[in-house]
């Protein structure tokens, strides 16, 4: 190697390597909470693709139309019986959470939006006599996913005993 092919090394790294180091260590310890975030919403965008796409005539288009979470949110919520509002800003709350652990390495609205999931979580366990006493931060978000996937799966179901699912649609339900 030449020695200015080194000097352009040696340069690249005295002035990259920094920033690629911590590139990788994000890379490499993606929290547990990440982990959950992301499938969570994941998850709960697939049942919201579910109730919308029992509602059409034929959903074979449906994916074209390139809805973003919150227009699928208040595609559901816009669906006759379907306006509880609590359960609707949790949904809500978890997205706004899952955008600022998706968007931003570190950002002070992460906690901000974190606690306003556990208040939800709180009051929830006060009204239906169950104690998150001792719940880390982890167990609130997993909490939150659960009360909305239960919330948004008995949807699906109620719409699927007004028209049932099909064979294929049953099988795509089973994870």
């Amino acid at each position: 190697m030449k020695d200015k092919e080194k000097k352009l090394i040696e340069e690249f790294r005295a002035k990259y390597e920094p920033e690629l180091a911590i590139v990788f260590n994000e890379i490499k310890n993606i929290s547990p909470m990440t982990d959950v975030v992301l499938k969570s919403h994941l998850l709960i965008e697939d049942l919201l693709n579910k109730i919308l796409k029992k509602q059409l005539v034929t959903s074979k288009y449906f994916d074209e139309l390139k809805l973003g979470f919150y227009q699928k949110v208040y595609l559901c919520r816009s669906l006759g019986n379907m306006s509880e509002d609590k359960e609707w800003n949790l949904i809500i709350l978890l997205n706004n959470y899952r955008n600022v652990v998706a968007h931003n390495l570190n950002s002070a609205d992460r906690k901000k939006r974190l606690e306003a999931i556990k208040t939800v979580i709180w009051e929830f366990a006060q009204h239906n006599s169950f104690s998150c006493k001792g719940f880390d931060d982890i167990a609130f978000v997993e909490a939150a996913f659960l009360l909305s996937h239960q919330f948004l799966f008995h949807r699906l179901l109620s719409l699927c005993e007004k028209n049932p699912l099909t064979q294929a649609e049953a099988a795509s339900n089973i994870h």
